[in-house]
């Protein structure tokens, strides 16, 4: 396989970095589009990459940055349940009208194929285990909900435009490389903002109130879609 021409947004978060190693290691031209609002710069330290620094929000933005790539990761998001309960606007115009933004750059530069990050967030508190892609969406917080519409807006664009390809991964729980300070400055972050926050969200498990209980969401790493053996080299 040649070398590709790759971006990936929200590429110095968590898993960004890690895909964005992985994808320079293999001998991909990497593009990178990040705000830096969660991500980290020191997790592209060293790499030969292209950043370029600006809002999913701004479509002039993702539109520059998608120039000249032929597949691009929309890993991009604001990312945390608790700041979706208290500021829904702005994790909808991130996750939802960003993703938009991105789906409508890569249609008009004619990437092949858009890659969407999504997440568990979308089932809710479902009692199905273990979790499949049949099993009902059903999100409860705010942020469930950005993703969903996400998804659905990556579904739309592949069946109306007949030459592009979208693809979902709704991820559970991912270890990697570059986790723990990544999570530790998030959290930190996260508790300058939010210091009514209960004891047991203190203690790393995001809560949120739920028809007057507070309801963690359930860990459901065992389970497995047939999306999710995906890798970067696959076509």
């Amino acid at each position: 396989m040649g070398r590709m021409k790759a971006l990936v947004t929200g590429g110095a978060g968590f898993i960004g970095s890690n895909l964005v190693h992985a994808l320079v290691e293999r001998g991909d031209e990497v593009r990178v589009l990040d705000n830096f609002s969660t991500g980290n710069r020191a997790n592209l330290e060293r790499l030969d990459v292209e950043v370029v620094e600006g809002e999913l929000r701004s479509y002039e933005r993702v539109h520059a940055a998608t120039r000249g790539v032929e597949v691009v990761y929309h890993l991009g998001a604001l990312g945390s349940v608790p700041r979706s309960v208290q500021d829904p606007l702005t994790s909808n115009a991130v996750n939802v009208e960003g993703t938009l933004n991105v789906l409508l750059a890569a249609r008009d530069e004619g990437v092949r194929r858009v890659v969407f990050s999504s997440s568990t967030s979308v089932y809710g508190t479902s009692p199905h285990l273990p979790t499949s892609e049949s099993t009902p969406t059903d999100p409860i917080s705010p942020y469930g909900v950005t993703k969903l519409a996400a998804e659905r807006y990556c579904i739309s664009f592949s069946r109306v435009y007949h030459s592009f390809e979208a693809v979902v991964l709704r991820y559970f729980n991912v270890p990697a490389r570059r986790r723990a300070s990544t999570t530790l400055r998030r959290r930190s972050e996260s508790f300058s903002a939010s210091p009514s926050r209960s004891a047991s969200s203190r203690r790393g498990r995001e809560t949120f109130a739920t028809r007057g209980r507070t309801s963690p969401p359930r860990a459901r790493s065992s389970a497995t879609s047939r999306r999710s053996t995906w890798r970067p080299g696959s076509s």
